[in-house]
């Protein structure tokens, strides 16, 4: 990376710490074309897409990372919401189908699953996954007890 490079993905990233998306993305323009590939750059694209509600934007560069970056699964769950917000629910639990038998044994990933799952309509899945959340690390379910977005979850169970 030459240090103009460094500079504008630093610039960027200080634009994104202060909420100034269309700046941000523009300093990552200015870097070099083969380095617009970089997963950390991809990754800081993947926020302000989100920040800005650009979800084909979004859906298109996160569904590169679950294969880039395959320990750090927050990013299969971010490609999965970007997926939804362009295809629908049920593009969305057609991906997760595919995704759970690879999951690994991380608790978060599974919470934030089924969050998505319980937001989705689908309980049944929700339900799975925060099983599953609570077999892996059952200290989350304070976390999850306490979670305002869950109130509807637990009051139906």
């Amino acid at each position: 990376m030459t240090d103009d490079d460094s500079l504008h993905l630093a610039t960027a990233h200080g634009f994104a710490k202060r909420k100034e998306w269309l700046e941000a993305h523009a300093s990552l323009e200015r870097m070099s074309p083969e380095l617009r590939t970089a997963l950390a750059v991809l990754a800081l694209k993947v926020q302000i897409f989100y920040a800005l509600e650009k979800w084909e934007m979004m859906e298109i560069v996160a569904r590169t990372l679950p294969n880039g970056l395959p320990d750090e699964t927050h990013w299969m769950v971010t490609w999965v919401i970007s997926k939804r917000k362009v295809g629908g629910d049920e593009v969305a639990n057609a991906i997760l189908a595919d995704y759970i038998p690879a999951l690994p044994k991380h608790g978060m990933t599974h919470y934030a699953l089924g969050k998505l799952a319980f937001s989705m309509g689908d309980h049944k899945t929700a339900d799975a996954f925060f099983k599953r959340t609570f077999e892996l690390a059952p200290g989350i379910r304070l976390k999850a007890l306490d979670d305002t977005e869950l109130d509807k979850f637990w009051e139906a169970i």
